[in-house]
């Protein structure tokens, strides 16, 4: 068995991939694998760029996998965890690439100390700006004590995907695929709920994690990247606020102080908006209901004082409305 898979959703961009997979040949550790899925690339060649690969780099396993519709990023990126073996699964988006090549093998030595590890979270920065995404973390691994709390600020900065490493076996055990919406729910929402951070957060939740603030990959800006494009700005509050309300009734019967602060990060930050008649109904509940159409309320009257000063003292959301 592999101690750490890879997954690669990519689209189109040769060297983009070429790059993101040297990446990975520059690491040290070597039992791993690496899975690409192609979403239905017309113009690249990607999997002549994963043949290249191959062949200079022969002790790597690499799978590739091409979609003969277009998936999205999102349910792409579900194929390929489905695909995973490893024990770990690190999401590395075909833009995004690793700059410490001890990264796994660092990895390695943390599970092999603690066989209750199911998250690890490392730094990443931006290629563009060049900030990191935590800047007063100590580059040591230091075990996370309060999962509560963490979990209540992780959202408010969260590292990139790929500086995060989730137990594939927490996740099933969890039924994390059942987070999902289906490629039917995207056709009749036209947007794109992103359930892939419920990886990491289930993860936290169910086991013992590590961070630490030493960076690890690079977030990676090519003009194709999905979250710069005008569909993401347009649909990113309701895209994280349906996986959000998943949250909140997921953990309903199982932590009440995540589970009211989920809720309130959907309604009171990322909104329901734009919001339409399949979301509505979607959760065939009439709590859901009134809560996406309150949120959606919220979008439209926030911007005056009196309702943000109200909002902060009747839901004590200091904190969530920071932003």
């Amino acid at each position: 068995m592999y101690d750490f898979s890879i997954v690669i959703p990519a689209y189109e961009n040769e060297t983009a991939l070429k790059r993101a997979l040297n990446s990975i040949g520059d690491q040290s550790f070597k039992n791993l694998e690496i899975i690409v899925s192609d979403d239905c690339s017309k113009k690249a060649n990607l999997k002549k760029v994963c043949d290249e690969f191959s062949q200079v780099n022969p002790r790597l396993s690499i799978r590739y996998f091409y979609q003969e519709k277009n998936l999205s990023p999102t349910l792409n990126t579900k194929f390929i965890f489905e695909k995973a073996e490893g024990k770990y699964i690190l999401s590395l988006p075909h833009d995004d690439y690793l700059i410490d090549k001890s990264f796994f093998s660092e990895c390695n030595s943390l599970i092999e100390e603690n066989k209750n590890l199911t998250c690890l979270i490392a730094n990443s920065y931006s290629e563009l700006s060049k900030e990191k995404m935590f800047k007063d973390r100590a580059e040591t691994w230091q075990k996370v004590k309060d999962i509560e709390k963490f979990l209540i600020h992780y959202l408010q900065n969260p590292p990139a995907y790929s500086a995060i490493l989730v137990k594939r076996e927490t996740l099933i055990q969890n039924e994390y695929f059942k987070f999902y919406f289906s490629q039917e729910d995207y056709r009749k929402f036209k947007y794109e709920p992103d359930e892939i951070m419920t990886a990491s957060i289930l993860c936290i939740f169910h086991g013992e994690t590590v961070i630490s603030g030493k960076v690890v990959s690079v977030r990676g800006t090519y003009n194709d990247n999905y979250s710069a494009s005008d569909f993401w700005k347009k649909t990113y509050r309701i895209s994280v606020a349906m996986p959000l309300l998943k949250l909140f009734y997921y953990f309903k019967d199982k932590n009440q102080v995540l589970s009211k602060y989920y809720l309130k990060l959907a309604v009171f930050r990322y909104c329901f908006f734009p919001l339409n008649i399949q979301s509505l109904f979607y959760f065939k509940r009439f709590d859901a209901f009134f809560i996406m159409i309150f949120s959606r309320f919220y979008y439209k009257v926030r911007f005056y004082r009196v309702t943000t000063f109200l909002a902060k003292k009747l839901f004590n959301l200091d904190k969530i409305l920071e932003k």
